[in-house]
């Protein structure tokens, strides 16, 4: 459900801010995240799922944690953190929905402005999501209820991104940072508590 509502709202940002998507940061991570997305589904019913959710949760609550508390830092990453990232968001996301917290790390530890990052994760979601979508349907996964839940969410999903996008023309990229720690707290601990 996850995967399509995403899918769903990554669509909307990516066509509608293609512009100022930054090729040079998404296509490094493509090739690395199919390869997650593969592996994950090969996974995907023989690993233990609470157990790998809680550690998840650690890691990004971790992140957060730092980001949101630590000294900021001037220093980019370089390119090749692409690898990880891309593996781990693609298996991740396949295996609970949820491989923003790599994406998001990766892309902010390579300083891009919150008007780039926006549009360029949007794209990443995107095409992560068709991956997750197509072995989802593959292997068997979606079910009718997984498909009315998903539309019956479809309308608040719309409104919240309206929200988010008047939001996102009012902060500063100090405040973007900031609420996308923010964000991956939460994410964190819910990952932790699931």
């Amino acid at each position: 459900m996850v995967g399509l509502l995403d899918f769903a709202a990554s669509l909307s940002h990516g066509v509608k801010h293609h512009r100022q998507i930054l090729w040079r940061e998404l296509l490094p991570l493509l090739p690395f995240s199919m390869f997650g997305v593969a592996s994950a589904l090969y996974l995907f019913h023989t690993l233990n799922p609470e157990l790998l959710s809680r550690l998840l949760g650690g890691f990004v609550l971790g992140y957060a944690l730092y980001t949101l508390f630590g000294k900021a830092s001037s220093n980019i990453v370089s390119r090749w953190w692409s690898i990880p990232g891309g593996f781990f968001a693609g298996s991740v996301g396949t295996l609970f929905g949820t491989g923003g917290p790599f994406y998001v790390t990766y892309l902010q530890l390579r300083g891009i402005d919150k008007s780039h990052f926006r549009a360029t994760i949007a794209l990443i979601f995107l095409l992560d999501g068709c991956s997750r979508i197509t072995g989802y349907t593959l292997t068997g996964v979606y079910t009718e209820e997984t498909i009315l839940l998903t539309l019956s969410a479809m309308p608040l999903m719309f409104i919240a991104l309206y929200l988010g996008g008047r939001i996102h023309t009012t902060i500063t990229q100090a405040q973007f940072r900031k609420g996308i720690s923010i964000l991956l707290t939460i994410s964190g601990i819910t990952l932790i508590l699931h």
